[in-house]
């Protein structure tokens, strides 16, 4: 599964998993620019802005950091890597 801009790419999200998701308290988020002489970003963030909107969309709202790196790789190529990490309870 991935997504591309905010909608899941591949089958969509079950309820078990979109309400697995609902308990997650950390995700991360990367993004990659296109030259490999330029670095790959990866920020942790608070999973009390990350929602699940339906089956196939998800969204959070990023109010940490300048965003700049971020923005400038979504810009560039469109791609978006989220990650939830179980921290309690079983992964999924």
């Amino acid at each position: 599964r991935g997504f591309e801009m905010g909608r899941l790419v591949g089958p969509p999200l079950t309820e078990s998993e979109q309400a697995w998701i609902a308990e997650q308290r950390v995700f991360f988020h990367a993004t990659a620019p296109l030259s490999a002489a330029h670095r790959v970003n990866v920020s942790p963030k608070s999973a009390n802005e990350l929602r699940v909107i339906d089956a196939c969309t998800v969204a959070w709202l990023d109010l940490s950091g300048s965003g700049a790196e971020t923005f400038a790789h979504i810009a560039q190529n469109g791609r978006l890597t989220i990650m939830l990490a179980a921290l309690t309870g079983a992964p999924k």
